[in-house]
């Protein structure tokens, strides 16, 4: 059993040296990548190992003078214990006040649309708000974030105020895939604006109608 599930998170690069160190291949892009996944990974308490980060999208928007790294933040649960499984619903029932059922074989299909989807009716799905927090990069005017916290790190010395998070910061849903033991579910997030529970469940509804 496992899930899986790949975000995307954009940010602003305002310093053209740290675009051309980006594009260059030095190193600079993967300690930026090792510094988010460090600060994901330690967003709960479950997900130290199921975290990875990636990204081959960057460009310069010759337009407003500022650079785009796209990040792919991806949950993947393959090879955890059942007992595993069960204790991340427990969390997030406990900590993200959801309503999952206690096993993790119990899932239904409103379960794994909650669990996947970027927006809910009054905020993120509860993967999707992870990701937001911890690639939030907490200013002096909007404290919420813990991404390049820490002042007297290298992270922080090497990469803040050379790139920030965009006004309207939000994470997408790329795709989501589930097993239980038994059924097999493959999603994808939409291109034309959040992925609901609503529009994944519409997926489920066309393509996996047994599960229920």
């Amino acid at each position: 059993m496992y899930f899986k599930a790949t975000y995307t998170v954009k940010f602003k690069i305002t310093d053209q040296d740290l675009y051309d160190e980006f594009e260059s291949n030095d190193g600079t892009l993967v300690r930026f990548l090792s510094a988010l996944l460090e600060t994901v990974r330690y967003g709960e308490d479950w997900n130290k190992r199921v975290m990875e980060t990636y990204s081959d999208e960057i460009w310069w928007d010759n337009d407003n003078d500022y650079g785009i790294v796209e990040v792919e933040v991806t949950f993947d649960t393959y090879g955890l214990p059942e007992s595993s499984h069960d204790y991340i619903l427990e969390s997030m029932n406990e900590y993200r006040d959801e309503d999952f059922p206690e096993k993790f074989v119990e899932l239904k299909a409103k379960d794994i649309t909650t669990l996947f989807a970027d927006k809910t009716e009054h905020s993120f799905g509860p993967l999707a708000a992870i990701v937001w927090w911890n690639s939030m990069i907490p200013t002096e005017d909007n404290e919420e974030g813990s991404f390049l916290e820490y002042e007297d790190s290298a992270e922080y010395e090497e990469f803040y105020g050379r790139i920030i998070n965009f006004e309207d910061h939000t994470v997408q849903l790329i795709s989501a895939e589930f097993y239980n033991g038994e059924d097999t579910i493959e999603l994808e997030g939409s291109w034309d604006g959040p992925t609901t529970p609503e529009k994944l469940q519409e997926q489920i509804n066309e393509y996996f109608p047994n599960f229920k």
